[in-house]
């Protein structure tokens, strides 16, 4: 995405926030949701491996794939449509 792009998402969204957040309380929520997001964002960020952990899963991936443990794109979309 362009930085072009990426400004233009964030004056939407600044936009956005300035036409809801109308009242003290709708700030108070806003400015506790972001703090909360602020401060978790590193832990909860779902590719946060170091090297080591990045080796093991990539070792485990290729060990699934010589051994048949896997599903192509295709069984699992036929899989999901069952349930």
């Amino acid at each position: 995405m362009t930085t072009f792009e990426l400004n233009s998402r964030r004056e939407s969204i600044l936009q956005q926030m300035a036409e809801l957040l109308n009242n003290e309380e709708a700030i108070t929520k806003a400015e506790r949701w972001i703090k909360r997001m602020y401060h978790s964002q590193v832990e909860t960020y779902p590719l946060l491996l170091n090297k080591k952990a990045l080796r093991k899963e990539v070792e485990e991936a290729e060990e699934d794939i010589v051994h048949n443990r896997y599903i192509s794109h295709e069984d699992l979309l036929k899989e999901i449509k069952t349930w």
